[in-house]
């Protein structure tokens, strides 16, 4: 229960929120540097492009090094934001929604095809009743043979389900499996099929999944029922191989993972990253919009600007993540087709939601910090947010060393629960740790190391106290 509380707690309010408030402050961070820049007469298009470069090379290490990464893709959007610079603020907010919608609409369009051919398909399949004693006897866990995914197959009722959190073919909700034959199940829903293997003595083995042209055989690891529960589901995947590397490799194997799968996203960039880019990229613009039009310079003028934003966005955020997770969670359509119209709004909910609410968090923290009770009660805060790099990368080595095999091995050993709790001492050493070191240097340890290579030479670190 607590496991379950924990992960629709974080899904709705914090889950993919987090990086729409960081596109937000990178543009209007692009904005601000311009605009100092500017006054001060200094070169800015030649520093921006070091600074960048930089951002990439760290971010690709991280990468590597880690579970995952958004610090070479912001400096890759990062680029793009340069011959944007000088344009009108209200055109910014413009191509801000063209950023958004035009993804969504393509999209919408393309479902709705699939939707078409699905029809057609299914309009040619004959479905047949599998007695449930059959039924059972394929229910357990599978390990695909050349893929890192685990797929489940589970019953409810007399009706047959199939799941992979995270397989590339999206079946992150438990997909109804109709039978053509005795062995032969399909998606209404999908163009997934999925056929069950058997040995001589009719016993089952594995199966293959055939989705998008494409076979990937699977061989059976358990057998028996498992709870649709996405906790449990994440724990059982760590069966696979890929898992199974995190929570039990050395260094070297994962580091080698790590990047065989970067070199896997660099070469699917532009197909699997396009929707990533969209949303990001609108963030930006809207950063950089508020630069460009001063927002934070002087929160006074703007409050009643900031509240609107703030009321909207939290407003909109919500309602949208809530539509968006029901939706997404199969519910009150499990397992089967979802009406387009109802389709397509839970994919507007998704695209405009997290932006929305990540803006809502922004506004709200810009208006508490005008109070002079809450500026003190988060004031520690302010210490880590001026080494937000520094503690955004040792946030990833605190957790790589807690989770992964050369550290204490609990990949698939701990719920939503204790994840989040193992969040809180780890941030509250962080606060303490800023706050300490912030008392002695001038910037955090790799914004010195960032900034030291943008310059071309070693920045003064330590703060000269008058004695």
């Amino acid at each position: 229960m607590a496991d379950q509380v924990a992960y629709w707690t974080v899904h709705v309010f914090l889950d993919n929120k987090s990086w729409p408030m960081f596109a937000f402050l990178f543009g209007l961070g692009f904005a601000m540097q311009m605009q100092r820049a500017e006054e001060r007469g200094a070169p800015f298009l030649r520093t921006y492009t070091r600074r960048l470069a930089v951002l990439f090379l760290i971010g690709v290490a991280h990468d590597i090094l880690t579970e995952r990464d958004i610090l070479w893709g912001f400096a890759i959007f990062g680029f793009l934001l340069l011959p944007l610079r000088k344009l009108n603020p209200n055109l910014l907010v413009v191509l801000t929604l063209i950023w958004l919608l035009v993804p969504f609409t393509r999209g919408a369009v393309f479902a709705h095809d699939h939707r078409l051919r699905l029809a057609d398909l299914n309009s040619t399949r004959t479905e047949i009743t599998v007695d449930i004693r059959v039924l059972d006897t394929y229910v357990g866990v599978y390990e695909l043979a050349t893929e890192p995914y685990t797929f489940f197959v589970t019953t409810e009722g007399n009706a047959l389900y199939g799941q992979s959190p995270g397989y590339p073919g999206d079946a992150d909700i438990p997909l109804r499996l109709f039978a053509e034959s005795a062995t032969e199940f399909f998606s209404r829903s999908s163009d997934l099929q999925v056929s069950f293997v058997k040995d001589s003595t009719e016993t089952v083995t594995g199966l293959v999944l055939h989705e998008s042209g494409r076979d990937a055989p699977a061989r059976m690891i358990q057998r028996g029922p498992l709870a649709i529960d996405d906790n449990a589901l994440r724990r059982v995947a760590t069966q696979g191989p890929k898992a199974e590397t995190y929570a039990l490799g050395s260094f070297g194997q994962i580091a080698s993972l790590r990047a065989r799968v970067f070199r896997e996203k660099i070469a699917s960039y532009a197909t699997s990253y396009i929707r990533w880019f969209s949303d990001t990229f609108a963030l930006f613009l809207l950063g950089l919009y508020a630069g460009r039009r001063r927002i934070f310079h002087g929160v006074a003028t703007h409050r009643q600007f900031i509240r609107r934003v703030m009321w909207w966005g939290l407003t909109l955020g919500l309602t949208g993540a809530a539509f968006a997770t029901i939706m997404r969670g199969g519910s009150p359509f499990r397992g089967e087709s979802v009406p387009f119209i109802i389709g397509a709004l839970a994919n507007l909910a998704e695209t405009l939601g997290s932006p929305a609410l990540g803006l809502g968090y922004v506004a709200a923290l810009t208006l508490l910090l005008e109070r002079d009770a809450w500026k003190r009660r988060l004031g520690p805060l302010g210490a880590v947010g001026r080494m937000a790099l520094t503690n955004y990368l040792l946030q990833s080595v605190a957790f790589v060393l807690l989770f992964f095999g050369y550290g204490l091995g609990l990949f698939g050993k701990v719920g939503a629960f204790g994840g989040f709790m193992l969040t809180l001492p780890v941030f509250a050493f962080q606060i303490v740790a800023s706050r300490w070191w912030l008392r002695h240097f001038r910037f955090g340890p790799v914004e010195w190391l960032w900034r030291s290579a943008t310059y071309g030479k070693w920045q003064s670190m330590r703060l000269v106290r008058n004695s």
